[in-house]
């Protein structure tokens, strides 16, 4: 059914109308042709931060902001002019100032007298779902203990861009600590929960907007960098010496222990040691997810087998 129609009821039945809809907590109005608002129940004027008697007679543009009476008026124009129903989300301000995240549902009106005929609408506040999808979001992309981004966030982020290509050249780093199992073994696992954090936190700092870090497992970390500028050689050349800094900056990072709080007066001093394995992303050789991620995997491997605390290039 395209619209809704019905008789114009009489004054009686026009007040239990009224009843009807003032008793539904949902914002709803309703406006004619030209988009002068016919009525509006409680929680509409609430909403609105007026009363009906206010509103009656007037359009959007005698009541709100030019830019929010325009959006407005253009989504009333096209339900006009295609007909049927209208769902759309919107972000907007209640009387009492807050921002809102509402689903307005709309439809055409339509009664046996004209000047009746136009919009019906209700505004559903949506706010605590977007909420909890943001919560959600990030709970799928974030890593529990760290904060981080997981392994599921890295991967996704390499696939889209080796997908788009919309990059000049790239480095993935894969990073896993030395001997991490003896924390755990000689202080229990809250103080290597301690230990993961501040890890990730120094490499997280030592990368910063240059590149993605995550944790994608255990005591293993991985940083993903891209160089996006015009030129093949320049773009390498200096993701060459963006990498090689950041290598060495990591490597200085093992130089400062963590100092972990066990209890009121006494603390523990780890030693920070950490392999990694360096594989570079060539658009032009058409690498793949699972490539890069083995490459890496085997300069990692081979950094641990000449003595760790070090870092290795693919082969």
């Amino acid at each position: 059914m395209n619209h809704y129609e019905f008789d114009v009821p009489t004054i009686k039945e026009f007040d239990l109308l009224q009843n009807v809809i003032n008793a539904v907590p949902t914002p709803i109005f309703y406006k004619n042709a030209k988009g002068k608002y016919l009525g509006c129940n409680t929680a509409f004027e609430s909403f609105i931060g007026m009363s009906k008697h206010e509103l009656i007679g007037f359009d959007v543009f005698e009541l709100f902001d030019a830019d929010l009476a325009e959006v407005y008026n253009n989504a009333d124009q096209a339900l006009l002019a295609e007909g049927g129903t209208q769902i759309y989300e919107a972000r907007v301000k209640y009387a009492d100032g807050s921002l809102h995240d509402v689903m307005f549902h709309k439809a055409i009106l339509k009664t046996k007298v004209k000047e009746f005929n136009g919009v019906v609408g209700a505004i559903l506040d949506i706010t605590e779902r977007k909420k909890m999808e943001k919560q959600l979001k990030q709970i799928a992309h974030k890593d529990c203990l760290t904060g981080l981004n997981n392994r599921y966030a890295l991967l996704r982020k390499l696939k889209k861009a080796i997908k788009k290509m919309n990059f000049t050249c790239g480095t993935y780093i894969s990073l896993d600590l030395d001997g991490f199992k003896q924390v755990n073994d000689l202080y229990g696992h809250p103080v290597g929960d301690k230990f993961l954090i501040e890890v990730g936190h120094r490499i997280s700092t030592q990368v910063g907007e240059q590149g993605m870090v995550a944790r994608i497992g255990g005591d293993e970390f991985a940083i993903l960098i891209f160089e996006q500028k015009v030129s093949q050689q320049n773009s390498i050349t200096k993701l060459s010496k963006k990498v090689q800094s950041l290598l060495d900056a990591l490597m200085v990072l093992m130089e400062k222990p963590i100092i972990i709080r066990l209890s009121k007066h006494r603390t523990v001093k780890l030693n920070v040691s950490f392999s990694l394995g360096v594989s570079s992303i060539d658009p032009c050789k058409k690498s793949n997810v699972e490539s890069i991620l083995k490459s890496a995997d085997r300069a990692l491997y081979k950094a641990k087998r000449e003595g760790k605390g070090r870092w290795s290039l693919q082969d």
